[in-house]
């Protein structure tokens, strides 16, 4: 697992039904303060076939939590 960070500021653009809850804008126009900060994870070549990835993340100030699990297909090429 990696941690990154950008290095660069950016516009904050979210649309209607945004996993935040809030309206649909851009945040701080003019004034580009969001940063991308999160954890990735790189995976070793997968054997072909379906594969189940399930990851959990909480940020409880905002009473934000995501509980995904993914299936990852891999076929030849």
């Amino acid at each position: 697992m990696f941690r990154e960070t950008s290095t660069s500021f950016f516009l904050l653009t979210l649309p209607s039904g945004n996993l935040l809850g809030v309206p649909a804008a851009t945040y701080f126009p003019g004034n580009p303060v969001s940063v991308e900060d999160g954890y990735y994870i790189m995976l070793d070549k997968l054997s072909l076939g379906a594969h189940s990835l399930h990851f959990h993340g909480e940020i409880p100030a905002v009473s934000l939590s995501v509980d995904v699990t993914d299936t990852l297909n891999v076929v030849a090429p």
